[in-house]
């Protein structure tokens, strides 16, 4: 009777689909009940029913788990452990079944199997971890522990293809867990999965793509799992699987050698061969490939001005500004990200990013639900503003003014110290001042010293400073704003550089109006001047760099000297 229905279970024409089958109660019976050759035929055509997941909750509510474990557990590689791994693996597709399958011991049974099976028991028990290596960390970890690892690393260097392709998939399941990542380094299986990458129409390619992009993801990864890939000759190959007929290789490419591309010691090697194909799958049809291209050209230009000046070459600003039009969430994430890397003092990519219509699109995300493309539209325009007349000029005429002055009322943090910055660069020319003070950017100004981190103080006061520099109306707008308390109490409670800034804005104010005289003196600012003139403090911290240590000495020089002004403006000896 087992055997019949294992016929009709194979059998095409069969009349029943998998989900109508009946009788998978008793076959699960049979497994326990049954002498060998029907438990055999049993748990075969239980393999065929585990394609469906109807049939997969009617077996393992007969109980099919423990009694399949409890086959594979009586020793043997036979063809009847082959059908039970099978079996298992069907089950594994169900993350539900997932902690029944390792509490039962089935982990270790599909391990032992690995190492003693051959051809179609050996695939079945790949199959069967692969598919549970796609559930949780314990699950991946527990694989690991029990020696899995290093006879699919085998599998796939000597296997044939379909034992390759499964091998490659286990690996970059296991791939997601950090601890599994070193194991497969131990192994030797970097060497294969690169070899595997760099063969186009190999069908075990894009599973072992994804393997390297698994072994490699996370800012945090570990250098040595990079360092063992690029060893390995992984770039080169990922560069080739760029132009893979296969969406999903380019996909799975891309993402990698975005990940690579964190790394310093990567970045050169990525520059000289994969500028080209990654400025192209900005314009792939995969959202995701556009997403992790741009991602990739993102982290190449991440501090490395070498890398910029190649990417730049390759001409990628139209596409990265589409992208920003019109692309993904992450796509629109990293497009803006990479532009903001590329226009970072470089006037020649300022005008390729206005020339491509990007200005009035980055200033429009300044008003984005997504705080993330706010933020770095922001620092984009902070680049510009700081650069030179023409991106200001392009700024102001896009309406960029009151949306800069908006996102410092309602932005977040760091969206508020970009907004104040590019404000602070902007207010350099008396054109723009006015529109600043029009569009309320005092008032808003003077609250971020109130309220904002010690970086949006800094650039708050720098503004406050700039839009000081002779314009009596401007200064009437600060008294009124209560802004000279603001500065006031900024020379003691903020940092070097916010003291310095704060000291430059209270000279400019007493060197102008009667009234801006006055208010400073009523803030009690003759002391505050006084104890600033007389400092040491230069405000650094233990545990500063140096480079700030020398930058806050720089700053209470500085602060100095324009105490020293505001008290000679206010005839205060």
């Amino acid at each position: 009777a087992a055997r019949a229905l294992h016929r009709l279970a194979v059998c095409p024409h069969s009349k029943w689909s998998l989900g109508e089958w009946p009788g998978t109660s008793a076959l699960v019976s049979v497994l326990d009940l049954g002498g060998t050759a029907a438990k055999e035929h049993a748990a075969g055509t239980l393999a065929q029913l585990a394609a469906d997941a109807g049939q997969r909750t009617q077996m393992v509510e007969a109980g099919a788990i423990l009694l399949l474990v409890k086959l594979l557990k009586a020793g043997g590689a036979s063809e009847l452990a082959g059908h039970a791994a099978a079996t298992l693996g069907g089950l594994a597709l169900d993350a539900e079944w997932e902690q029944s399958l390792v509490e039962s011991g089935a982990v270790a049974c599909l391990a032992r199997l690995l190492t003693i099976g051959h051809g179609s028991v050996r695939l079945s028990a790949a199959e069967a971890l692969s598919n549970l290596a796609r559930h949780g960390t314990e699950t991946r970890l527990e694989i690991a522990r029990v020696g899995s690892i290093h006879p699919v690393v085998m599998m796939l260097t000597t296997g044939n293809t379909t034992e390759r392709v499964c091998a490659a998939r286990a690996l970059r399941n296991l791939a997601f867990e950090e601890q599994c990542r070193f194991a497969i380094v131990q192994a030797g299986g970097i060497t294969p999965l690169v070899s595997c990458v760099a063969s186009e129409g190999d069908e075990a390619q894009e599973p072992a793509t994804g393997a390297v992009r698994n072994l490699t993801m996370g800012v945090h990864c570990e250098d040595t799992l990079r360092v063992a890939v690029v060893e390995a000759g992984g770039i080169p190959a990922l560069v080739g699987a760029l132009t893979s007929a296969v969406g999903a290789v380019r996909e799975q490419a891309v993402a990698a050698l975005r990940n690579l591309a964190f790394d310093p010691a990567s970045k050169a090697a990525i520059a000289a061969s994969g500028i080209d194909e990654l400025v192209r799958l900005l314009s792939d049809d995969n959202a995701v490939t556009q997403a992790n291209a741009a991602g990739a050209l993102s982290n190449l230009t991440s501090s490395s001005l070498p890398a910029c000046v190649v990417v730049a070459d390759a001409g990628p600003i139209p596409s990265l500004v589409t992208l920003l039009a019109g692309g993904s969430e992450a796509g629109r994430e990293r497009a803006v990200a990479a532009l903001g890397n590329l226009s970072l003092r470089s006037s020649a990519q300022q005008v390729a990013i206005i020339d491509a219509g990007g200005v009035p699109l980055l200033i429009s995300c300044l008003s984005e639900s997504n705080p993330t493309v706010c933020e770095r539209a922001a620092a984009v325009l902070r680049n510009f503003a700081a650069d030179n007349q023409a991106s200001r000029m392009a700024i102001s005429a896009a309406g960029g003014i009151p949306r800069l002055v908006g996102l410092l009322r309602e932005g977040n943090g760091t969206a508020q110290e970009h907004a104040a910055a590019a404000l602070w660069s902007m207010a350099y020319e008396a054109q723009f001042r006015a529109a600043i003070a029009e569009a309320g950017g005092i008032a808003a100004l003077v609250a971020l010293i109130a309220e904002g981190s010690p970086s949006g103080q800094e650039n708050a006061a720098a503004a406050l400073r700039n839009l000081t520099c002779g314009n009596s109306r401007e200064e009437i707008a600060i008294v009124a704003t209560g802004g000279i308390t603001s500065l006031v109490w900024l020379l003691s409670a903020g940092n070097g550089v916010a003291r310095m800034n704060a000291a430059g804005a209270l000279a400019n104010l007493a060197d102008g109006s009667t009234q801006a005289k006055a208010a400073i003196l009523e803030a009690g600012g003759i002391n505050a001047l006084r104890t600033l003139l007389l400092s040491t403090d230069s405000g650094a911290v233990p545990g500063d760099t140096a480079a700030t240590h020398e930058r806050s000495a720089w700053a209470l020089v500085v602060a100095r000297e324009c105490a020293g002004k505001a008290l000679e403006f206010l005839d205060v000896v």
